[in-house]
């Protein structure tokens, strides 16, 4: 596929997510992808979550995909008809404030995180 082929149809497809959701989406990519196809195209306004699991992106990214060899207690790992026990491990590129503030999210209240915490704990003791 063409370099004018591929951002033909991910202008489309960002202008739909946008349209539907009314947030700029954010464009999962592997550096590959970003400089055959993204780069100079106009996707700067987009957030950039960035899959290299051998180093961090040289660009500016929002998230950063590090690994995909991490592992989380009570995690079962079951996918359907297969068992995956590796999850992925992500980054974002700045602080917790700076995050509920870019994507426009209310910050957490220490009761709403209490309760959270709560149904975890009921959780693990029925289990």
């Amino acid at each position: 596929m063409s370099r004018k082929e591929a951002q033909e149809i991910l202008n489309a497809l960002l202008k739909q997510l946008e349209e539907y959701y009314h947030v700029k989406p954010i464009i999962y990519t592997t550096m590959r992808t970003y400089y055959h196809y993204l780069l100079g195209g106009g996707y700067g306004e987009y957030p950039l979550w960035f899959r290299n699991t051998y180093q961090e992106p040289l660009v500016n990214w929002s998230f950063w995909q590090y690994s995909d060899q991490g592992r989380l207690a009570g995690y079962d790992g079951l996918q359907g008809d297969h068992t995956e026990m590796c999850i992925d491990l992500n980054v974002y590129h700045s602080s917790y404030d700076s995050f509920l503030k870019e994507f426009s999210l209310p910050e957490a209240s220490a009761e709403t995180l209490a309760h959270e915490q709560n149904q975890k704990k009921e959780k693990e003791t029925k289990t």
